[in-house]
């Protein structure tokens, strides 16, 4: 779905996401999706395969795959439990995203950062 303030992308995988950016595109527009490895969290509905796990004391570096073979690189707590090779569970929230045409030029975001619940 594409709206003046958001568009929703259905991902390899079969999720769907919804993302606060400009909607000056098109359905079948060939797009991509991308999350900064400290805001994809454990916990969602994305399935990973990690294929490295590099403890590094106050965080941990998981190098993994989706299921459907797209890499993501996933930063978070140094005491996490988790092993090269074993799926787990992990997501974002649209507002962290960021979208991006063929042409690699980003969709302009449209986040109130004043209505966000921002942790120190």
């Amino acid at each position: 779905a594409i709206s003046p303030a958001s568009v929703t992308v259905k991902l390899n995988d079969g999720n769907e996401c919804t993302l606060p950016v400009s909607g000056d595109c098109k359905i079948g527009d060939e797009v991509s999706v991308g999350v900064r490895p400290a805001d994809f969290h454990s916990g969602g509905n994305i399935k990973v395969i990690p294929d490295v796990v590099e403890r590094l004391g106050n965080e941990t570096v998981v190098y993994a795959n989706t299921l459907s073979g797209e890499p993501v690189c996933i930063v978070t707590g140094g005491m996490v439990t988790m092993a090269g090779g074993k799926e787990i569970a992990g997501g974002f929230e649209g507002h962290n995203a960021h979208l991006f045409r063929a042409d690699g030029s980003a969709f302009e975001r449209n986040v109130n950062l004043n209505e966000l619940e921002l942790t120190a």
